[in-house]
Formats: C-alpha cells, structure tokens, sequence
C-alpha cells in the first residue's frame, strides 16, 4: 500500500447549500443559546460579533451598499466560525448527556473575534476546535465524552481517543503532535492526533475561485500534499502502539467570483485520517470506516440527490465587492 493510497481515498465528497435567510435564522438561534446560559458578558463576546457581521451584511444587500474590505473580511471570519459553532451548538442540543457540553459552551465566549488578534497562549478558538471535533463525532453516533487525551469516543465495536491541537505556524506542528502523543500514552487508550492545518498552513488566505470545484481541489491538494511531505516524520512520532494515526482538518472561506448573480460565500473543508497502525490493512479500513461515519457530523444525512463537492456553500449569499 502506498502512501498516495493513505491519503487520497478518504475523500468526503459533499456540497450542502443553505441561504442567507437560513444562515441569519441560525446564527440568531447559536446567539441566543449564548444568551440563555446567563454569561453577562455574551454582548461584547466574539460571539456577538459574528451575529453583528450577518445583520451588517444583510443591511448593505437591502440597501444596495457595496462591502469595504473591512466588512468582506468580518464576514468570511464568520463563516468559518459559525459553521464550527453550529456544528457545536447541534450536537449539545441532540445530546443525552447536555450537561457535559453547558460548561464547554460557556468557555467558547471568550477570546478575540479573529485569529490574528489571538495572543500565543490557549484561546477559545483551541477549545473550539476540541469541541468541534467532539460534536462532529457525537452527531455521527459515537459515545462522546471529553476526558484525557482531549475526547474519549466509543461505540459498539471500540473505544480510542483523540488529542485535539491546534498549531498556530508551521514550526508548532512537530511538537504538538509530541505533545498529543504523551496525552495518548497518558491516557491508557489508543487514540488519533486531530490537527487543525487551518492557522498553521494557511493563515488569514480566503480561497478565490471561478468555481466551487476549485475550493475543493485546493483544500485537497494542501492536506494531501502536509500528509504526503511529513509521511516519514508523522510515522516517526506517532510510532508507539497507541497512535492510531492523524486526522488532519483545514477549513477555509471561499469567494466564487464564477456564480451568474455575483461572488458567492462558501466554506470548504478537508477532513481526512492518516492511518499509522500496523498491520496496514487494518488501520486502512479502521480509518476509512471512522470517516464514513464522521460524514454524518461534518454534513449532515447524504440525500439522494447530493452535488459532489465536499463544500458547505452558500449559493444565495451573494456579495456586492
């Protein structure tokens, strides 16, 4: 088995469009569970500010005003943010144990509205993505619990773990994996290394593309072509028993100057595993089997008429830039 082979058949190819009247509806409803909790601090939160960001949109559309770069800017942050929070905010509403998720919503409140205004220390946005990771593997019917590494799972057939890092350059990267390592061995269960590449590859860049199927390729080509370059290093860390493999995520906003009624907003992710067990066959189908279910959490119930894009798109948000 290849190492092409490693990466490039665990594709998770889907589009799933929404409006901007849907979007507005939810990112009101994500507001006000913030609210309900009783933070007091919910008005001036990032939270706040990716609410203000679509109500700023929808003014300038109903008044006809183009976006400066200032607004564009907020509104492609957004996007990012509030599909992680609605992933997030679902899997706390849906789940049998909501107690476990009221704390963690309470800590992602706080922290800078954008990545480049974060400091170096832990920020909400790594909580956020830990708790991301445990949403999308809850909705997609695994066992959730968040405990040593950073998530325990387990269903029917197995329990592992998973140590959630998000590296802010590409230096961080080696030691977090390390890192997430000493917190797999700590933790007397097998478990995956989930590396969020958005910050650390491809920090402050927006995809601009004519086509929906070019934000695809790209977010393919840049987590296939981290895996593909770092194979021998990522096997070297991770070669303890314990370490199931990598599963690495980048998730991008994306501006399609190629839609007939003007730039279109989307979101493109790439969520693949990079098994490192032995014997190979085994991790292989292992890894192919935890991203078929993980579909499910990412996007939602295949419906038969699916486009096959692995895009969460906008196609009524239409930009005047």
């Amino acid at each position: 088995m290849t190492d092409h082979d490693y990466v490039l058949r665990f594709d998770i190819v889907r589009r799933v469009s929404t409006t901007w009247e849907t979007d507005l509806d939810e990112m009101r409803a994500i507001y006000a569970a913030f609210e309900a909790l009783g933070i007091s601090t919910v008005k001036s939160s990032r939270i706040k500010a990716y609410h203000d960001a679509f109500h700023s949109l929808l003014d300038a559309a109903r008044n006809q005003r183009h976006l400066d770069l200032n607004l564009a800017t907020r509104v492609l942050n957004t996007m990012v943010e509030f599909r992680q929070l609605q992933t997030i905010l679902k899997a706390a509403t849906a789940s049998r144990h909501c107690e476990m998720w009221t704390p963690r919503l309470c800590q992602l409140i706080s922290g800078s509205e954008f990545s480049t205004r974060e400091s170096n220390s832990a920020s909400a946005r790594d909580f956020q993505f830990e708790s991301f990771i445990g949403a999308v593997c809850e909705l997609s019917g695994y066992a959730v619990h968040f405990d040593e590494p950073d998530i325990i799972l387990s269903d029917n057939a197995e329990v592992f773990g998973i140590a959630a890092k998000r590296p802010r350059n590409r230096r961080q990267i080696e030691k977090n994996c390390k890192k997430a390592v000493r917190q797999i061995r700590r933790s007397g269960v097998p478990g995956l290394i989930a590396l969020d590449l958005s910050f650390a590859l491809q920090a402050n860049q927006c995809v601009n593309t004519n086509d929906l199927l070019g934000a695809k390729v790209l977010v393919e080509e840049i987590v296939n072509g981290f895996i593909h370059e770092n194979n021998a290093r990522l096997r070297q860390i991770c070669r303890e028993e314990c370490v199931l493999g990598v599963l690495a995520h980048l998730q991008m906003p994306v501006i399609n100057f190629g839609h007939q009624d003007g730039p279109q907003v989307a979101t493109a992710i790439r969520w693949t595993v990079a098994p490192f067990t032995d014997p190979q066959l085994d991790g292989f189908l292992w890894a192919n089997e935890f991203n078929r279910k993980c579909e499910i959490g990412l996007f939602g119930p295949r419906p038969l008429d699916a486009i096959p894009e692995s895009i969460s798109a906008n196609p009524d948000n239409i930009l005047n830039l």
